[in-house]
């Protein structure tokens, strides 16, 4: 089974369902993450991505899709189902 998960701000899935995301993967389930934010400024979006990704490694996440700087909401979310359908 494919979850999808969406995260409003960066971090906010490992802080609200990360026991879940664990969970999921653990049982072999496919664990893709959307976090539709990912701040402003250069810096802080590298260290932001870095301790994502460190984060998906540790609960299993199979895929992370980053967020738009000051991206579109919509065009995000259609691409992370995009992303994640099986057609």
């Amino acid at each position: 089974m494919k979850v999808l998960v969406f995260a409003p701000h960066n971090d906010d899935e490992v802080l609200g369902v990360g026991g879940t995301i664990a969970k999921y993967t653990q049982s072999g389930n496919q664990v893709i993450v959307c976090e539709v934010t990912s701040g402003s400024n250069e810096n802080i979006v590298k260290k932001i991505k870095k301790e994502a990704l460190q984060a998906h490694k540790l609960l299993g996440v199979t895929e992370t899709v980053l967020g738009f700087r000051g991206g579109n909401l919509l065009t995000l979310v259609h691409i992370c189902l995009l992303y994640t359908s099986d057609a």
